[in-house]
């Protein structure tokens, strides 16, 4: 396992495949390793970063408070560590978040944009989710925190049609405990996020991905952000909800790499 001193902190990271660089960037309370339905095939065509984010996995978890800033300082650091110049970027949910101060404040790194399942900005339902949320954690623990993650990103058909999965999900979030105070300084990152009103200062080409079921970042969100950023695409996939990386990867997947293979304009 990978580990490179990127700014203040020791961060635990994976590199698949040859090509050009494509970093993918997870969620609240998700390490780097649920991007298995993505990374074999996007590593045909592209060299892939996965990496824990500060607070959860290999990577340090201090005890401090955590921002969005901070979270993407802590991508740039790791890109700059690796001597990865230049990169396209993906973020689901968090990660998204994380992506788009990325490509706000440093553009410089940013190549071709994927938001998926994401906000930029919290709302009354949303801060109400996240509370309750931290509620659960602080009261019921992170493994309850995780199922009720779960519950809330997958739809009911697939608890059915794919209880492997389920159980695959299961066990990569019960090999990478999070502490609890560890994933309340992401929560409270989450909430505190705001990038609405510099949306436009984004240059990169950017996709904006979310699925129609999602409760957790809904379409409206993803529009919000389609809206504020110059250029960018919006895709909507149809019945599948937050988790749609891993509920649906093949549609999720051949989004993302029409998106970067299109020529279109760089």
């Amino acid at each position: 396992m990978p580990y490179i001193k990127a700014g203040d902190i020791n961060m635990h990271y994976e590199v698949y495949g040859q090509g050009e660089p494509l970093v993918l960037i997870m969620g609240l309370a998700c390490p780097g390793a649920l991007w298995f339905n993505q990374v074999e095939e996007f590593a045909r065509k592209y060299q892939v970063l996965v990496f824990d984010n500060r607070g959860i996995g290999g990577t340090d978890k201090p005890t401090m408070d955590y921002s969005i800033d901070m979270l993407a300082g802590d991508t740039a650091n790791l890109l700059k560590a690796l001597g990865w110049g230049r990169a396209h970027i993906l973020g689901m949910s968090m990660g998204g978040m994380i992506a788009q101060r990325l490509a706000i404040d440093y553009p410089q790194m940013v190549d071709r944009l994927i938001l998926a399942c994401t906000f930029s900005q919290s709302s009354p339902y949303g801060e109400l989710m996240m509370g309750l949320w931290d509620t659960i954690a602080r009261s019921a623990g992170m493994e309850t925190m995780g199922k009720m993650l779960l519950l809330q990103s997958l739809t009911p058909r697939f608890f059915v049609e794919q209880p492997q999965a389920i159980v695959r999900l299961e066990k990569i979030l019960a090999d990478h405990p999070q502490p609890v105070d560890a994933y309340l300084r992401q929560n409270l990152a989450c909430r505190r996020n705001y990038t609405t009103g510099e949306l436009p200062r984004i240059g990169a080409r950017t996709l904006v991905l979310v699925g129609d079921r999602d409760i957790q970042t809904p379409v409206g969100a993803a529009r919000i952000i389609h809206e504020g950023i110059p250029g960018s695409q919006l895709l909507v996939l149809h019945g599948c909800g937050h988790g749609f990386m891993w509920e649906a990867p093949q549609d999720f997947n051949g989004a993302v790499l029409d998106f970067l293979q299109d020529a279109g304009d760089s």
